[in-house]
This record gives C-alpha cells, sequence and structure tokens, in this order.
C-alpha cells in the first residue's frame, strides 16, 4: 500500500475508505480504461499523527486576528506549520499532530477546525442543443468575461487554448511551474468547454464561449489526488486575480471550509458553479461542493435531454433540493491534453468524456455569455435567470432533486440578462374560458424581473402569438413610461371589433429590440355572442347514505349555460346528525372549468358501530362566481341510514325460580345483536299473587350497558316469612335508550317456591360411616349438627377439600396438623367414625334436589334435598365413583362400568357420601 510522502501525494490505485485530508478527481465518469477511472473507491493513505487542518475563525476582525496569532503560536509550539492565510475565508491551513486539534477548537473565537477531506473530479453537438450557438450569433461570445477554472491544470499550448487564452496561471500542486500544464487532462477538457476556440477542428468543437479568458488554478496532481486546503487557496487566488466566474468540476464529502468559501466568493460577487457528482441515480449523493447553498450546482443530461443515470440526485445533506439545473454531460468532445488520455480519444486533439465534470463547463460557459451581455448582474440573478429559464425534463414539478429546474437553456438565459419579465395577471377568464365577440380589448400585467429599464426608447413591445394576432393587434406599444426592475405594468391590447366565433389560442410574448425575452403568457379562449355561465344547484334535494358506507358523495349540476370556470362555496350544518359523532364537516369549494357539467364533494361518514337511529346532514350552495347563479335546489338534505344492528335487551330467561329462604335473588338481562356503545333499559319488580312487603321489596331502577357490555343484572329481596306456599312476583323491562329495542322476553315471572321444614335421621353404624347433609340447616355449625350423645361417641370426623384432610373430633377436639371442620355444608360428604351404634335427627329445608359441580381429581359429595339420583348418570365420564357402607365399599365407573370385585352403586341417597373421581 502506497502512503502519503511529506508532500501529500496518494497512491490513486488504492482501495480504502478511510479518505481524510486529499483531494481527488473523479467526477469524470469512469468510461474509459484509465487510472482516473477508479477515483471514486481506490485511494488509501497511511495513519499518521500529523495531519492537515483548516481553521476558521469568528468574523470580528480584533478576536479573529488575536486568535489566529494564537493559533499560529499554538501549532508552532508543537512543531507544526501554518501553511495559507486565506482571503475567501477567515482562516489558515495549518499541518499539526492530531491530537493538538481539540485544544485549537477550544481557543476563544474559533469558529470551528476541520480536517482536510477528499475530493473527486468529475462539443460540437452539445453547443447547439443548449442554444449557445443562437447567443454568438447575437454576438454573445464570453468576450471580456473571466472564467476561473480550479482543476489538474491547463494544457496551454493546446490550439484550443492558446494565444493568450489563459491569462492567469497558479499552481498548488508543485508550486514552481511558471508555465501553465496539464499532467492529467481534466483540467484541459473543461477548460475548452468552456471557452475553446475549436481551432484544431475548424471550429467543430468550439466551447460555449469561445472568446471568454481563463484563469487556471492547478490544485489536483497528475494521479488525480489533491487536497481541499489547495482548493480552497485556489479560489482564494480567483477572487484576487478578478474572475467573475469559478468553475470546478470536483466534489467529495459535506467539508463545512468549502460551504464558507463558496459562499464568501458569491459574495464577493463572484458566480460559483460546480459539479453535483456522479453516484446516481441514488438519492441523497450530492457532492461537496455542490452542496453548497449559494453554488450553482449542475447535474447531468445526455443529448436527447435524459438525465443521466450517473447525475447525483439530492436531498443535501441537510434536505435541501439539488442539483439546481442540469447540462449537456454525457459524450462530450472536447480538447485532450499532450500526453494524456482521459475519456475516449478522439484524435490527437480531442477528447470525448462523459460526467457532471462536462455538465458544470457547460453551465460555466452560458455564465459568461451572460456576463457578457449584462456585467452587472449579481451571482443570484444568474442563478435565477438560469433557473427560471431552464427546460423541464419530464413532468415533475420544479424544482426536483432529479433536475433541478431543468436543463440550461443558452439563448433564453442571455436573452433574459438584461430583459425578463414575470407573468402578474390578466383581465381573461380562466382557461379555457369565454368572452364576447364584441370585447374591445384585454389586460395582461408583466413585472420587470429584469436589470434593464422597459420602455419605449428600448423598444419594449408585447406581441401576439398563436391566434392572438387574428383577433387583435400583432404588436403593442408601450406608453410613454419607464418601468424600473421591480416594478409591473398593464399592456392594453386592442381587439377586433367583431371576432368570428370560435375557439382560439391567445399567446403574448414580450420584446425588447425586437429579442424576446421573459414569461410567454397563453390562455385557450372560446369567443361567442353572448357568455352563460350557467345556474349552479344540487341535483336532488335529498340524498341518502348509509351509515357502513363511510363516505356519502354529494352531487352539484351546472345548467343553462357552460362558459368559463366559475366556482361555488358548499357547507355543511348537523341537522339531527351531530358533527364529529355522525360525519364529518368538509366545508369547501367546487370549481366548475368551462363546458364542466357536473362536480362532487364527498362528506366522510364516522361509524363506531353504535346504533343511533338514521340522522340527518343540511348542505347549502353559496357564492356563485363569474357571473353564474343559484339554482332553486341550493340546499339539500343528507340522509344517513343507519344499518348497524340495533341491540336487543331482555331477561336470559322467561321463568325464574327462588326459594322463600332466599335473602335475595339476582335477575340477569341480557344485550345482544350489537355490543357498540353505551345503552340503558328500566326494570320493574311488582305485581303478581305475592304481597310487596312480605314476601318480596317492591322495586325499579335503570340498568346502564357500557360499550361492549352484554350483560347486566338487578337483585329482587326474598323476605322469608316461610308460608310453605308457592307465589310469583312480575318482572318487567321498559324504556330502552340510544336505539336499543326490547327483546323477548321483556317480561318475566319470578316463582317464590314455599319451603317447609323437614326431619332427616341418621342411623350410624360403630365404626367408619360415609354420610352428607341434604338439607339447608338454620345453623350449620357441628355443635348444632351433632347432639350431645353423638358428639361423646364421635372419635373423628374427616372432609377431603381440593387435597388437604379437615378435621374435627367429638371426643378428642381438633388436631393441630389439620385444618378445623367446623360446619357442615349440604352437597358435601363427610367420613364420620364412632365407637357405638348411634341414631340422630335433624330439621331443615328441602330446597329441591340435584348434585355438586366437581372438579378434577377426587371430591367428597352428597346429594342435596331428600329425593335420591342415578349413579350411572349422576357424573357421566367419571373415573371413579365410591360408597361406603358398614364395612363395604359399592363401585361404579362411569369410563369403565361395574366393577366383578365390588357390589354394583345404582343410587345416590339422600344423606349418604359419595368419593367421585374425575
Amino acid at each position: 500500500m502506497a502512503g502519503m510522502s511529506s508532500g501529500g501525494r496518494v497512491d490513486i490505485s488504492m482501495t480504502r475508505p478511510a479518505l481524510s485530508f486529499f483531494v481527488v478527481m473523479a467526477l469524470l465518469l469512469p468510461i474509459a480504461p484509465v487510472s482516473i477511472g477508479d477515483a471514486p473507491g481506490g485511494l488509501a493513505i497511511s495513519n499518521s499523527s500529523v495531519s492537515t487542518y483548516i481553521i476558521v475563525f469568528d468574523d470580528t476582525p480584533y478576536a479573529s486576528a488575536m486568535t489566529a496569532q494564537s493559533a499560529s503560536d499554538l501549532v508552532a509550539s508543537c512543531g507544526g506549520q501554518v501553511k495559507y492565510r486565506y482571503n475567501v475565508i477567515n482562516g489558515m491551513a495549518v499541518t499539526l499532530p492530531d491530537s493538538m486539534a481539540e485544544k485549537i477548537r477550544s481557543l476563544p473565537n474559533v469558529k470551528y477546525v476541520e480536517k482536510d477531506q477528499p475530493v473527486h473530479i468529475l462539443l460540437d453537438a452539445a453547443v447547439p442543443q443548449i442554444g449557445a450557438d443562437q447567443a454568438w450569433a447575437e454576438g454573445y461570445t464570453g468576450e471580456g468575461v473571466k472564467v476561473a477554472v480550479i482543476d489538474t491544470g491547463v494544457d496551454a499550448g493546446h490550439p484550443d487554448l492558446n494565444g493568450g487564452k489563459v491569462v492567469a496561471w497558479a499552481d498548488f500542486v508543485n508550486g514552481s511551474n511558471s508555465t501553465p500544464y496539464d499532467d492529467n487532462g481534466h483540467g484541459t477538457h473543461v477548460s475548452s468547454i468552456i471557452a475553446g476556440t475549436g481551432n484544431a477542428s475548424g471550429g467543430k468543437y468550439r466551447g460555449v464561449a469561445p472568446n471568454a479568458s481563463l484563469l487556471a488554478a492547478k490544485a489536483l496532481d497528475g494521479s488525480g489526488s489533491g487536497y481541499y486546503t489547495n482548493i480552497i487557496k485556489g479560489m482564494d487566488w480567483a477572487v484576487q486575480n478578478g474572475a467573475q466566474v469559478i468553475s470546478m468540476s470536483l466534489g467529495g464529502d459535506h467539508f463545512p471550509p468549502m460551504d464558507e468559501a463558496v459562499s464568501n466568493a458569491v459574495n464577493k460577487g463572484v458566480v460559483v458553479v460546480v459539479a453535483a457528482g456522479n453516484d446516481g441515480p441514488s438519492p441523497g449523493t450530492i457532492s461537496c461542493p455542490g452542496d453548497s447553498p449559494d453554488a450553482i450546482t449542475v447535474g447531468a443530461v445526455d443529448k436527447s435531454d435524459v438525465i443521466a443515470n450517473f447525475s447525483s440526485r439530492g436531498p443535501t445533506y441537510d434536505g435541501r433540493i439539488k442539483p439546481d439545473v442540469t447540462n449537456v454531460g454525457v459524450s462530450v468532445v472536447a480538447a485532450r491534453a499532450s500526453g494524456t488520455s482521459i475519456g475516449y480519444p478522439v484524435d490527437q486533439y480531442y477528447t470525448s468524456a462523459s460526467g457532471t465534470s462536462m455538465a458544470t463547463p457547460m453551465t460555466a460557459g452560458v455564465v459568461a455569455l451572460m456576463l457578457q451581455k449584462n456585467p452587472s448582474m449579481t451571482p443570484a440573478q444568474v442563478k435565477y435567470i438560469l433557473e427560471k429559464t431552464a427546460k423541464p425534463l419530464d413532468s415533475q414539478t420544479k424544482p426536483n432533486n432529479n433536475w433541478g429546474y431543468g436543463r440550461v437553456q443558452a439563448k433564453y438565459a442571455v436573452d433574459n440578462a438584461t430583459y425578463s419579465s414575470i407573468y402578474i395577471s390578466d383581465s381573461l377568464p380562466a382557461s379555457p374560458g369565454t368572452i364576447l365577440n364584441t370585447t374591445p380589448s384585454i389586460n395582461i400585467t408583466m413585472k420587470n424581473d429584469g436589470a434593464y429599464n422597459w420602455s419605449s426608447s428600448n423598444n419594449v413591445t408585447i406581441h401576439a402569438l398563436d391566434d392572438a394576432a387574428i383577433i387583435g393587434d400583432a404588436i403593442t406599444y408601450m406608453a410613454g413610461t419607464i418601468i424600473s426592475p421591480g416594478q409591473s405594468y398593464t399592456w392594453t391590447i386592442s381587439l377586433n371589433t367583431s371576432i368570428p366565433q370560435g375557439t382560439y389560442r391567445l399567446s403574448y410574448q414580450l420584446y425588447a429590440n425586437n429579442t424576446p425575452f421573459g414569461d410567454t403568457f397563453s390562455k385557450t379562449i372560446r369567443v361567442n355572442s353572448s357568455v352563460n355561465p350557467g345556474v349552479i344547484q344540487f341535483n336532488n334535494s335529498s340524498y341518502y347514505t348509509l351509515k357502513s358506507s363511510r363516505m356519502a358523495s354529494i352531487c352539484v349540476n351546472r345548467t343553462n349555460g357552460l362558459d368559463n370556470t366559475v366556482v361555488i362555496n358548499y357547507s355543511i350544518i348537523n341537522g339531527s346528525a351531530i358533527e364529529g359523532v355522525d360525519y364529518t364537516s368538509t366545508n369547501g369549494t367546487l370549481v366548475f372549468v368551462q363546458d364542466q357539467q357536473n362536480a362532487t364533494f364527498n362528506i366522510p361518514i364516522l361509524n363506531d358501530g353504535a346504533y343511533r337511529g338514521n340522522k340527518t346532514v343540511n348542505i347549502t350552495l353559496s357564492n356563485p362566481t363569474n357571473g353564474s347563479s343559484l339554482g332553486s335546489l341550493s340546499d339539500a338534505t343528507l340522509y344517513i341510514i343507519d344499518d348497524n344492528p340495533q341491540p336487543v335487551l331482555q331477561f336470559n330467561a322467561s321463568n325464574y325460580i327462588a326459594w322463600e329462604n332466599q335473602s335475595n335473588f339476582q335477575v340477569t338481562v341480557a344485550r345482544t345483536a350489537n355490543s357498540h356503545g353505551p345503552v340503558s333499559v328500566d326494570y320493574m319488580v311488582w305485581g303478581g299473587n305475592a304481597t310487596p312487603g312480605v314476601d318480596y321489596v317492591p322495586a325499579n331502577g335503570t340498568l346502564n350497558f357500557s360499550d361492549g357490555q352484554t350483560a347486566k343484572g338487578f337483585n329482587v329481596i326474598i323476605l322469608n316469612n316461610y308460608t310453605g306456599r308457592d307465589r310469583f312476583v312480575n318482572l318487567t323491562l321498559s324504556n330502552p335508550t340510544n336505539g336499543s329495542i326490547l327483546g323477548t322476553p321483556a317480561s318475566a315471572v319470578l316463582t317464590i317456591k314455599g319451603v317447609e321444614t323437614v326431619n332427616f335421621t341418621y342411623s350410624l353404624v360403630k365404626g367408619w360411616n360415609l354420610i352428607s347433609v341434604p338439607l339447608s340447616l338454620s345453623n350449620n355449625s357441628i355443635d348444632a349438627f351433632f347432639p350431645a350423645a353423638v358428639k361423646s361417641n364421635l372419635t373423628d370426623m374427616w372432609y377431603y377439600d381440593n387435597g388437604k384432610w379437615v378435621y374435627y373430633s367429638g371426643t378428642r377436639g381438633y388436631s393441630p396438623k389439620y385444618a378445623h371442620l367446623v360446619n357442615v355444608t349440604p352437597g358435601k360428604g363427610y367420613w364420620v367414625k364412632v365407637s357405638n351404634n348411634v341414631s340422630f335427627t335433624v330439621n331443615g329445608i328441602a330446597n329441591g334436589s340435584g348434585l355438586p359441580a366437581v372438579g378434577g381429581g377426587w371430591t367428597m359429595i352428597g346429594v342435596y334435598g331428600l329425593n335420591p339420583s342415578n349413579a350411572t348418570t349422576a357424573y357421566p365420564g367419571n373415573k371413579d365413583l365410591w360408597y361406603y357402607d358398614n364395612g363395604q365399599w359399592y363401585y361404579y365407573s362411569g369410563t369403565r362400568g361395574y366393577s366383578p370385585k365390588y357390589p354394583h352403586l345404582e343410587v345416590l341417597e339422600p344423606g349418604k357420601g359419595y368419593w367421585v373421581h374425575y
């Protein structure tokens, strides 16, 4: 790997992305097999503790002078060296150890310290393509304009560039050469595109501004490498030597000192033209200094005005649109420096090359033509005219990040260098439009956007083009006035007294001294004996849309005349609908162009799924323009049909049963069909043959369902009076809200079952017994359940609960090892061990019948009530069902059936306990 010598040279053939402080030519597209074509990714430098930096100071003269001295002293104290003190920027180039850079940055009034960065360098058919030959025909060849080319040098002995063409020369690479030279060829090619005479080709390959003078600054060496520090030196030198234009076909990574150098040169009145780069078509590939805001950044097109694939695209690093313009940069034939072979050599004197490197000098040459015509133009004016007169390449909005404003047009740019105009307004209707055939005149107002005054003395006139000359004056002269730059002037153009009916293309162009300039005004106009803009109205008084459609389209008609463009306002206001809930308000305007009969606007319909019923929206038309009028249907109604299902509210059963010993009973109301949005319904507990205040508590209230809620409940309070008879109470629903409706059943009956206390007798045998509690007891405690005589024989009582044993003993009490068994519960089974045969009776209520639900594993259960259950159907699919009686096990399995080892368990009886296993 080649390293960097003390002179800062870099081997261009190396491939390494670590580029830090050199400049490389690479904006010449690598279409030929030469070393320069490998430049964009083919360079490397060795690591070094000493680098080149650019130090830029604040703009306060005293402060920056003091800081410059401090920085110089610090650089010298660490063995560094001040290489160059710039004028174009308030800074200097230095070499110093990398470790010292931060110390320099810490000095007061230092704006920034930047390590040098790499940049890369980027006719006969091209000149007519941009119209430069037409500018020559008008006498503009760049005579007297100085263009500085900062590049690889120039072969001043080439026939196209000799004879005093190069008026100033500086070598920032080798320094000692006083005679211009180019050991690469790129600078010579670029220079001849700008100002080559074409002498070696009999004028065939003449440059864009063949009589312009060149200032050549060699900042890049023969291998295509150099330093940003030298580029800025070249700009500094060019400004001091009177350059009016600086052309730089080079680029690299963003480098803030280059932005400042470009801006300062422009502020001193120098137009800076730079290449966009050759890294397209990907976006964000604009090189530096092409990304500088004040530079005229140039992309490349081919001979068909198609953007070159390689031409770099914007945006810039900070999001701005670039390039500004494009120019011809594909297969451009121009001068070949002696002893070089870049591009595709044509012969001894010429070579063909492609790149934004070629498009840049094409543009710099056009600038020279413009400045010859009007040397007083500022860089901003030059840039504006180039952009305004550029030819768009396609239908994209301009400017854009592909081709900016378009391809440079030399003829129009030169024409606008002195005279320019911007269209302001006119008295014609919008195009296409209609006027009466007796219209006496039309007015067109244009703004002086150029550098010269408009007056009759310089023959500023407006000319009729296309069909305009058929219907009115061909040329209209200015009145005796002077219109300075920035002012506007209204041209009154007389029309013929009787114009034949028909459609005309009216175009008008300003001229100065018989040369066209500025904007061309054009409109298509129909001429008629009458002008009827028409009547505007809705096409219906009522419109309908489903809520689920999400959008309502409203059609407006135009009748009784279709002349000219008319505008009408529409507004939308609440009827029964609510803006933001049922629809979105979209007040606006409708535009009917000439001959347009119908126009529509849309009203967004909102639908959250909730049913709210059909709604209305009021729609109104108003303020018709350009002579149109409102019809009778200027108001209409939009009906929003709610096709969401209505929520249905109903009891979840028509009959409910409660026992009179229950304290309350829960009644459930279900919501079906639609759960969106809040709804409510009233309920009432009343009537029947039950006695209010005796059997139940009368009640009424409202159930509020929130969004998404599908069930709500209310309690009926049961009063326990133990009548022993059945009676019933009525339940009703009413007043559903928010679009909900009552379903079936909306009324129900709650039967309060009467209960009587009954006795149940247990007969326990000595030893182990499995028992259960079939009755609802008034007191469930063990002390109340077992009489004292039984408890004295009760040695053990166990209950198995979710994998744990619960224990009680009438003789020993509780065990610290087990949870305490305190109460007995209907539906549960218990092991009871007594020391003697005992009998006892309990009194309670038999509330219906049934069996408890069970889960997985083993569960001890018993029957509710006094009705037995079939063992084979009680627990379908069980693994095991056991009963123990007087030393004998009884068995049934819902999966295996009976076992021959055990008596069959066929009936589950009240008062007995059972083991069930799932």
